[in-house]
């Protein structure tokens, strides 16, 4: 009998007809972040790039046909109100579970020491640090994030924002969208003492906060 497991992953698609050395450089770039996720390409890959990605354990595919895709963030949220009805009381009133349903998604976490390298931390909802994230953590927000001191680790968040101070590392993902080296020279460069990082359309801006 054959089994198989459903997983959630967060894919990179690479379009036919890219260059080779302009992808390496790529994803050696990102490579903090990239190293948690499933990088796809269409299309045959060169040797170079082939032997390049095993040489760092990545996970990779060849891509043909359309990818089924959905809304991640309405499904997680559907997903934690499913979850929260099952384990509701018999005696729990449909007011109860109006406010299971408003808050399944939303709690916040709140973190109130600094981050350190080789922790991992994954929410389904907002989280909140008042310390600093040190190189080699990871942050993985599924709904939007607020980093009060400075980091240097890799952050995810789903959620429309990220409130931020400063960020010293390039491995910064929002709504599945990489932060640019100049988005992150901005934000370092301004002098508010918080800063917004969010998406307008497909175009990812920033805004002064204090």
């Amino acid at each position: 009998m054959i089994k198989t497991r459903q997983r959630k992953i967060v894919l990179f698609e690479f379009e036919e007809n890219r260059d080779t050395q302009e992808c390496i450089a790529f994803i050696t770039k990102h490579l903090p972040l990239l190293k948690y996720h499933t990088l796809g390409f269409r299309g045959q890959i060169a040797q170079e790039l082939e032997s390049f990605l095993h040489s760092h354990h990545l996970s990779f595919a060849l891509l043909s046909g359309e990818l089924p895709t959905r809304d991640m963030k309405s499904y997680l949220q559907k997903e934690s109100v499913a979850l929260v009805k099952d384990s509701k009381k018999d005696n729990d009133t449909p007011r109860d579970e109006a406010k299971y349903e408003q808050n399944a998604f939303e709690r916040t976490l709140w973190i109130h020491r600094i981050v350190r390298s080789g922790e991992e931390i994954h929410h389904n909802g907002d989280i909140v640090i008042e310390s600093r994230v040190n190189s080699g953590a990871r942050i993985v927000a599924e709904g939007n994030l607020y980093l009060f001191g400075e980091c240097s680790g890799s952050i995810e968040a789903q959620g429309d924002f990220i409130i931020c101070h400063k960020i010293f590392t390039p491995a910064i993902l929002l709504q599945d969208t990489i932060i640019s080296q100049d988005i992150l020279h901005t934000i370092n460069q301004s002098n508010a003492l918080f800063k917004m990082i969010f998406k307008n359309g497909d175009n990812i801006e920033t805004k002064d906060l204090a």
